[in-house]
């Protein structure tokens, strides 16, 4: 499952949803978790806005074999777990995603990061790894900075 976590109460440029929306997208096709399911979810909390962003790019998509679902609220079963506004923590084979300052070097695994209105990203693939994620070499290749 793919957990997505976000605040509304926080200002997001909505320009910028469906770039990181698209980006979650990638990031599923260019990583392996140590645990499967039937099921890629992607789960949303907070923001309206990125949740529709983020289920008209996943509907209908099999990623890695699984069947891509979006939904609101919390769940237990996610491989990530993407912050808008919002700091995030996951455990051992789920991916965290945020667009905080500085989510990376603290020890979140991807972190959306705009520079003159595009976004990037930058990766920690030590803190990836050692909760058993495997980041692709190619989308490590694609990142703006490696940690």
């Amino acid at each position: 499952m793919i957990f997505v976590v976000s605040h509304s109460q926080s200002v997001v440029a909505d320009g910028q949803l469906p770039r990181k929306a698209d980006l979650v997208l990638q990031f599923a096709y260019h990583v392996t978790w140590s645990k499967g399911a039937s099921e890629l979810v992607f789960c949303a909390v907070g923001s309206a806005k990125f949740a529709d962003a983020l289920e008209k790019k996943v509907t209908g998509k099999v990623i890695q074999g699984r069947k891509s679902v979006v939904q609101q609220g919390q769940g237990g079963n996610c491989n990530i777990i993407v912050g808008i506004s919002t700091s995030v923590r996951g455990g051992n084979g789920v991916l965290t995603v945020s667009d905080v300052s500085n989510f990376a070097q603290n020890g979140g695994m991807i972190e959306f990061v705009s520079d003159n209105n595009k976004v990037f990203f930058e990766i920690n693939n030590q803190a990836a790894r050692s909760r058993g994620v495997k980041i692709s070499s190619q989308l490590l290749k694609l990142a703006k900075k490696v940690y």
